[in-house]
């Protein structure tokens, strides 16, 4: 779950602990580099295990 003032890093923690991503700070190093950063939504998301970095950062920053 994303919450409303989650900022990249938090989120990417999460995706990592959710078993989503082997490395957090290399998925907050993909955020940034490609504009997702800042564009993160909150809710609740059900993602693939399996999906990749771009996948995964489609997913929570739809609207």
């Amino acid at each position: 779950m994303i919450e409303s003032g989650d900022v990249s890093r938090m989120v990417s923690a999460k995706v990592f602990e959710a078993g989503l991503v082997e490395d957090a700070d290399e998925f907050n190093s993909f955020l940034g580099s490609n504009d997702y950063d800042n564009q993160l939504q909150p809710g609740t998301y059900k993602i693939k295990k399996g999906s990749d970095f771009r996948q995964i950062a489609e997913i929570l920053t739809r609207q």
